[in-house]
């Protein structure tokens, strides 16, 4: 074993078998930095979003701006009164559809661009497409007025479908 631990030895030290190790240490560190430069260039962080959310754009409005909005549309809950809660529902989603617009999904109603995302099998939509849903018996049942509960139901479900796409 001593002659094999020796021939070992010696070959490890022969000019040509350092520079091949030193060779393989620099290739292997340009490389690394070849794979990091071409996914900063190509856009990772755009294809991950895109993957995630349909699309790798957001919405042209600021977060802290869309939080706002958000909450003075939650606010409406605070007034108890049954026009509010319509109205409450009512801009939840318009607000939805027009971020979802702003993003980039397809369609020239929310019902449509839900169904577009639907398409693509997003979890959360299921939960706006209830909401939206809510929406509609508002519209096309005039005489019907949502309760305190009802109203904190349907902005849960919108809430909760942007939060996932991490709009509010």
């Amino acid at each position: 074993m001593d002659s094999v631990q020796i021939i070992v030895a010696w070959l490890a030290q022969l000019p040509i078998v350092v520079f091949f190790r030193w060779f393989l240490i620099v290739y292997c560190a340009v490389l690394f930095i070849d794979i990091i430069l071409l996914l900063w260039v190509h856009g990772l962080r755009g294809d991950i979003r895109k993957n995630r959310y349909g699309t790798g754009e957001r919405p042209l409005k600021s977060m802290l701006s869309l939080r706002r909005e958000w909450q003075h549309i939650l606010d409406r809950l605070k007034k108890n009164d049954p026009n509010e809660n319509k109205l409450a529902i009512l801009e939840a989603d318009q607000f939805t559809d027009r971020v979802l617009q702003e993003i980039g999904y397809p369609g020239i109603n929310l019902q449509e661009r839900l169904d577009a995302m639907a398409l693509v099998s997003f979890e959360s939509v299921d939960k706006a497409i209830e909401a939206h849903q809510i929406r509609n018996r508002i519209i096309f049942d005039t005489e019907w007025h949502p309760t305190r509960e009802e109203t904190t139901h349907a902005l849960g479900l919108f809430q909760d479908f942007l939060d996932h796409w991490e709009i509010v």
